[in-house]
């Protein structure tokens, strides 16, 4: 079947999931991609970028007429940062957030795409659901749920999905989770496990993210004024014990691990809804994922 030729706008397209999203869309769509500093961005030749700072309320005047379908993937990369980093999450989180949904109404675009997390959610030690209860406990989970709020909104004028990523993972990607104990393993530093298991989690290979969101855009709009949320994350609850083991046995180094007396946390979401919306979809397995990481 013939793949329908999109003309997509991409913001957060220097982030980690927003360049492996342009790499991907751009070798079979006109993909437009908004990036905060043009000289930074390492993009393909067929992509357009556009320099535009979504910190200020005039960015919009930047974009280009004629797209079907916005990818809203930019968020404060101050969002670990509070209270020092408010302002820059207002802006970046739920300011532009706002100006672009109005934009893509006068745009007449045809599908919006919001990327928010799974700190939307309060903290329980189930599955998380898209029915689960929302109460963030940090400021950048709470502003993420004030942009959902308001991108619901839209439903009406345009097809929405509201996307919330769990542990996204994979290679390139710095400061995160994954990324983070590969070098806490490399260097031999300390590597501290509540209770010897760690953190529960779903994770999910970026090559997933990617394969996933251009399945999404290219289904059939659902009903009007209705808003999917989606889970975005793996099938599989594993432990960051787990995921040291095996990070440890691909590196060939034995991890300096301690056991603490914390309290195991866990972030681990259901992705039952989004398999029925994209159809049976197989993931990458984490040993696959991780190797393919490191």
């Amino acid at each position: 079947m013939k793949v329908q030729v999109l003309k997509i706008l991409i913001t957060g397209a220097s982030g980690f999931i927003g360049s492996n999203l342009v790499r991907s869309l751009a070798e079979k769509h006109s993909v437009y991609a908004v990036v905060r500093k043009k000289k930074k961005f390492v993009g393909t030749p067929q992509v357009n970028v556009i320099e535009a700072d979504l910190s200020c309320q005039d960015f919009v005047e930047k974009l280009p007429s004629g797209i079907n379908t916005v990818l809203h993937l930019a968020q404060s990369s101050r969002y670990r940062d509070f209270p020092n980093g408010v302002e820059d999450m207002i802006s970046i989180n739920i300011n532009s957030t706002g100006l672009l949904l109005d934009w893509a109404r006068r745009s007449k675009v045809k599908h919006f795409v919001f990327s928010s997390t799974a700190n939307v959610y309060s903290q329980t030690g189930e599955k998380l659901t898209e029915q689960s209860a929302t109460i963030p406990n940090s400021y950048y989970g709470a502003s993420k749920l004030a942009a959902e709020l308001l991108v619901a909104q839209y439903a009406q004028f345009f097809t929405v999905d509201i996307l919330r990523l769990f542990t996204v993972y994979g290679p390139g990607q710095r400061g995160m989770l994954i990324a983070n104990i590969i070098e806490l393993i490399k260097s031999r530093r300390e590597i501290m496990l509540a209770e010897g298991s760690g953190l529960f989690l779903t994770p999910l290979f970026i090559c997933d993210v990617v394969k996933i969101i251009d399945k999404i855009i290219h289904l059939p709009g659902h009903k009007r004024n209705s808003t999917p949320i989606l889970n975005i994350c793996g099938s599989d609850i594993v432990s960051l014990a787990e995921i040291v083991d095996v990070l440890s046995r691909l590196l060939g180094a034995d991890p300096l691990t301690t056991r603490t007396k914390n309290e195991v946390l866990r972030l681990t979401g259901s992705n039952e809804l989004l398999q029925d919306r994209i159809g049976s979809y197989e993931f990458i397995s984490m040993e696959k994922g991780l190797s393919q990481t490191i």
